[in-house]
């Protein structure tokens, strides 16, 4: 007897049961059919990247990439907004920090150079082919150090609200300075 209600309870839940089945919105199904660009992927990569860094979060700094079609940079920007410098201040304080970006990326920034090998951390971010078409991984590499640039803003001298801005392509030891 208590097998027969067992099992009728079994038969009435397996009866009752209805898979739950969904399909995906027409907005979802759009971006699903959608192919994302090595260079969408990248540049988000790149952004989880930095965001990783250990040497970037001791600073309790939060960078930003993006690529800017009008000047054809990716850009790897910081902004300051914690603390006003004065000019001095300001300026080593960013070398220091593009000089940290850069070592996160296997660039020695005393020489502008990668710091192992022809390639730094970029080509494989950017790429899905490492050491299969070294020609073209070469290539992309030039290309990508050619084009990417550290931008840092920083505000100094207190209650004048004058922004410090600091450039540096990512393979140059050189770091350029405005105010604005």
């Amino acid at each position: 007897m208590v097998i027969r209600i067992l099992m009728l309870i079994f038969v009435s839940l397996c009866s009752s049961y209805k898979p739950v089945s969904a399909e995906p919105t027409p907005s979802i199904t759009y971006l699903m059919s959608e192919p994302a660009s090595l260079l969408d992927l990248g540049i988000f990569k790149l952004n989880m990247f930095l965001e990783s860094s250990r040497i970037l979060k001791e600073e309790g700094l939060v960078t930003s990439a993006a690529y800017d079609l009008g000047t054809n940079r990716i850009r790897i920007l910081f902004v300051m907004f914690d603390k006003a410098y004065n000019a001095n201040e300001g300026k080593k304080y960013c070398q220091d920090i593009i000089s940290k970006i850069k070592m996160t990326l296997n660039v020695d920034s005393r020489t502008g150079k990668p710091l192992t090998g022809e390639y730094n951390n970029l080509t494989s971010i950017f790429s899905h082919e490492e050491g299969q078409n070294m020609y073209h991984l070469k290539k992309l590499s030039d290309e990508l150090n050619q084009v990417t640039e550290i931008t840092g803003r920083m505000q100094i001298n207190g209650e004048k609200k004058t922004w410090l801005i600091c450039n540096s392509l990512l393979l140059s030891n050189k770091i350029m300075y405005s105010e604005e």
